[in-house]
């Protein structure tokens, strides 16, 4: 799934892997200022991530298939995508 997000949109509902399998987020920065992005699964600790300007991140983790919600919560527009 992809997803381009402006300061403070948010996206649920984003199917993940089930056991044994990872999931794959990749949320990108394009702009010059910092960003920032929170993403949680099911019943996990929501965690947040500072992305420099013009920075890719890659976060993997096993969300056992819980549904993903995505939000930004910076001031530039993100681009995220699961695989």
């Amino acid at each position: 799934m992809f997803l381009n997000q402006k300061p403070g949109q948010s996206q649920t509902g984003i199917p993940t892997w089930t056991w044994p399998f990872n999931t794959r987020l990749t949320v990108s920065n394009a702009g010059e200022n910092t960003g920032r992005v929170r993403f949680q699964a099911g019943t996990s600790p929501a965690e947040e991530q500072i992305l420099a300007g013009k920075e890719t991140e890659f976060y993997e983790r096993p969300f056992g298939g819980a549904y993903l919600t995505v939000t930004n919560i910076g001031s530039t527009t993100l681009t995220a995508m699961t695989n």
